[in-house]
């Protein structure tokens, strides 16, 4: 008997291989251009990471109805909250490759050949690259489906008997939106990019379905109000495939994940750590990773490999 095709969790490793600049925080802090008082906050918790500043941001908040604070003192920390989340979209829109051409033939179809070894796809990722490989290589083939379908609006129609949705966007993406209960994907128009749809929109002050939250709990929350994201993270709960982890640090931010790995009934896990990562790094990983191991045994009665290995030796966009 043939062995089963694993599952692939893609983090944002995964396009900081492709494109380190452009999915790096510090450069999306420099594209943000935030007020003085915003940059200060970045300054003072010492980092570039938009998600952990909302995280402090909604801590300061929470902390305050515990004390005599103004209201308009509140009203301007939850308005700076909205407003770094809105940046980190606009930021990303700003410094996303413009197009799938962006992606030469030689690491666009490597990166294809990768994924054609999993059986079901899922990423925690924003981005476009993922949605451009797919396009470009594995959708005709029928290799994988997101289940939207469709011709003039492509929706998402996981109930429906055609649909095998086996590709999972955890967080949402740049280009999949909700319209009230109905959720949808952009697609390449005759001189209208998906960047220069996600402009359009923005324009309007409207934003793709998109988990931005700081704090686990809050992105656990966001995913719970979204029929489409409640649905990609009850896939990864109950995968049961062989699980590939590549470019997620499986960091507390992250505790939603790992939760839904930990309810899976996943055989092995692989996990991936970027080739020049610091060794205290790598061994608080390979922590995390021993201990989703140690859980899913305790709880399926049988052994559960846990392998870690460099990102280089699992795949390079290069």
């Amino acid at each position: 008997m043939a062995a089963r095709k694993p599952a692939v969790l893609l983090g944002n490793g995964f396009s900081r291989a492709f494109a380190n600049e452009a999915f790096d925080y510090a450069n999306l802090y420099e594209a943000a251009k935030f007020p003085d008082r915003l940059c200060e906050v970045f300054d003072s918790v010492g980092t570039r990471d938009f998600e952990l500043v909302m995280r402090r941001l909604d801590q300061a908040r929470a902390i305050m109805d515990h004390y005599d604070t103004p209201t308009n003192v509140k009203r301007a920390v939850t308005d700076d909250r909205k407003l770094v989340q809105r940046s980190l979209i606009q930021a990303l829109q700003t410094h996303h490759p413009e197009g799938p051409w962006v992606l030469d033939n030689g690491p666009s179809e490597r990166c294809a050949a990768f994924l054609r070894n999993f059986e079901t796809i899922f990423t925690t990722n924003y981005d476009l690259l993922l949605y451009w490989v797919i396009a470009e290589h594995l959708i005709e083939g029928k290799e994988v489906d997101d289940g939207f379908r469709g011709y003039t609006q492509l929706t998402w129609r996981q109930a429906q008997s055609d649909v095998d949705q086996n590709v999972f966007y955890l967080h949402g993406a740049l280009h999949i939106w909700e319209d009230g209960e109905t959720v949808y994907k952009m697609a390449s128009r005759r001189n209208r990019t998906l960047l220069n749809q996600l402009q359009d929109q923005l324009d309007k002050n409207r934003y793709p379905l998109f988990v931005s939250e700081g704090a686990w709990r809050q992105k656990r929350n966001r995913i719970r109000q979204s029929p489409y994201l409640s649905a990609a993270y009850a896939a990864l709960s109950e995968n049961d495939r062989p699980l590939v982890i590549y470019g997620l640090k499986l960091s507390p931010a992250d505790k939603h994940i790992v939760d839904a790995i930990k309810d899976s009934y996943t055989t092995a896990l692989v996990v991936t750590y970027w080739d020049g990562e610091k060794q205290s790094e790598i061994e608080k990983l390979e922590t995390r990773a021993e201990t989703i191991g140690k859980h899913l045994a305790t709880e399926l009665g049988r052994t559960v490999k846990v392998t870690m290995s460099k990102s280089s030796e699992v795949f390079s966009w290069t």
